[in-house]
């Protein structure tokens, strides 16, 4: 099983941090992000991993090639410019005869990447899509009526929602549908496989956070002694570049 690692963004939202550090490798506990993520996906017999850098790149290939994880082959395919969150995938298009699964990289969870992949292939999916229920708080009085009568008033209160989660597993034909070395949206790219194929979901209720700011970064450092697959050892690496 392969695997593709978007790691290339900017993480504005993380700055000061990300001035000198890329997101993907803030240290959350005694290992990065991206460490994190690599260790659950050959948890899961992943046993190739293209990372997408673009900024700070070098940053990454010299952490990998100075701590090589064993029986891990982590290969980096670098953009000369940023691509989006999609357009990434359309420089990977001849890597991939099998399905594949795709973690932003700035997500921590401890999802059963085995029954995803797993689900992709019961679903006969063109892209099965993970999601996640939040419950987001309002900063309003929310009503329920019939007509002009208010039946229930809520300060305040905390509304479900059903997001996209950043992680995903793509049929190799897709990757026909991103165009090569131009900028693409991952949500153009899902909404085209909505009108035109199979897209499918798999809600994730196992632990899963977006570090995309400071708040959850600082949630991060807490939970990661609480959560097994946040704690695993640092083994070896092997590098290459595409």
């Amino acid at each position: 099983m392969k695997a593709v690692v978007m790691a290339g963004g900017l993480g504005m939202r993380l700055r000061p941090l990300t001035s000198v550090i890329p997101k993907p490798m803030l240290p959350v506990g005694d290992r990065s992000i991206l460490e994190i993520i690599l260790l659950n996906l050959k948890k899961a017999g992943v046993s190739t991993v293209y990372i997408a850098v673009n900024y700070m790149s070098e940053y990454f290939k010299t952490h990998f090639d100075k701590n090589p994880i064993k029986d891990l082959e982590i290969v980096f395919s670098n953009e000369l410019e940023p691509l989006g969150t999609a357009g990434p995938l359309g420089l990977l298009r001849e890597k991939f005869s099998e399905p594949f699964i795709v973690v932003n990289g700035d997500i921590l969870t401890n999802l059963d990447f085995v029954d995803f992949y797993n689900t992709f292939k019961k679903e006969k999916a063109d892209i099965l899509v993970g999601t996640k229920k939040l419950y987001l708080p309002t900063n309003y009085g929310v009503i329920s009526s019939v007509g002009s009568d208010i039946l229930s008033i809520q300060e305040k209160p905390q509304i479900e929602t059903e997001i996209v989660a950043g992680i995903y597993c793509l049929s190799p034909s897709v990757l026909n549908l991103i165009p090569h070395n131009s900028f693409y949206q991952m949500n153009d790219l899902l909404q085209t496989v909505l009108d035109t194929g199979r897209l499918k979901k798999y809600l994730i209720s196992d632990y899963w956070l977006d570090i995309g700011h400071m708040e959850n970064y600082e949630q991060a450092q807490k939970d990661v002694n609480e959560y097994s697959p946040l704690t695993l050892q640092t083994n070896t690496y092997k590098t290459r570049q595409v």
